[in-house]
């Protein structure tokens, strides 16, 4: 069962979501970890001119620098510090880190009798938001930004931010349910009754996506410039004074978003 899981996470059209919306400048250089994802790799090249890909055990043959650098799920990587170390050597000045990482005390993993056991076992090289976080700090990164991914950075629905989670959001966390996993309870329930608390779900969460700058993290008010409007049909989000409109259509969905151009940049009324 864990294999056909992992079948369909290759096949998922919905795989390139967790950098899809990212805006990367078009002009800049890219190294990308470990790619096992064709799909995304494939984004970055729509994305980005300059794309470099290379496994984690290449990287300390690697001496040009980059502005910026991938590393989609460091699970996958066995020495995730020295990685950090290497990634540190090679970004340029106010280049930037993104990682894409599942989280040891998720949802998902608390809710199974197989997730109970990696953590006890420690065995599939999960880590805590806070841990790779002291992590990067160990290596010089001081300024990052996080954001929290649903269903996770696999199955990517929705992306928050910590200034939005929309608990309307949360039925778009869909839940695969293997037929021989023992389950002791509905992620999704859990995951209501903490926002129902007040208590932040973000350290449940299943996946995170790490901004990490090299440098000086300047905000540019960009949280306050997105929009995000929804109705019974569809939802749409845009970004003030750009003409780009991300939209969703809920029936009969698959979960991508579609962009369209409006003729004039949106504004504030």
């Amino acid at each position: 069962m864990e294999d056909e899981k992992n079948e369909i996470e290759m096949l998922s059209n919905t795989r390139k979501n967790i950098i899809s919306w990212y805006p990367f400048e078009p002009n800049a250089t890219l190294l990308e970890i470990n790619a096992d994802s064709k799909q995304i790799t494939e984004e970055l090249k729509k994305k980005i001119k300059n794309v470099t890909i290379i496994e984690s055990s290449e990287i300390e043959n690697i001496s040009e620098r980059f502005d910026y650098i991938t590393i989609i799920g460091i699970e996958n990587i066995e020495d995730i510090q020295q990685i950090l170390k290497n990634v540190k050597r090679l970004l340029n000045q106010n280049g930037k880190l993104l990682i894409a990482m599942n989280n040891k005390y998720s949802i998902k993993n608390l809710s199974t009798k197989s997730g109970i056991d990696k953590i006890l076992n420690n065995n599939n090289r999960e880590y805590t938001l806070n841990q790779i976080l002291d992590m990067l700090q160990q290596e010089g990164f001081d300024n990052t930004k996080t954001y929290y991914p649903l269903t996770d950075y696999k199955f990517t629905n929705v992306i928050f931010t910590d200034k939005k989670i929309l608990k309307s959001e949360l039925s778009r966390n869909i839940v695969y349910n293997s037929e021989d996993e023992i389950k002791f309870f509905e992620e999704n329930d859990l995951m209501d009754k903490l926002l129902e608390d007040n208590i932040e779900f973000k350290n449940f969460t299943n996946s995170y996506f790490i901004e990490v700058f090299n440098g000086e993290y300047t905000d540019k008010s960009e949280d306050a410039s997105k929009c995000y409007v929804q109705s019974d049909e569809e939802i749409a989000n845009f970004v003030l004074n750009s003409n780009k409109i991300y939209k969703l259509t809920l029936e009969n969905s698959d979960g991508n978003y579609d962009y369209y151009y409006a003729k004039k940049p949106v504004k504030a009324m």
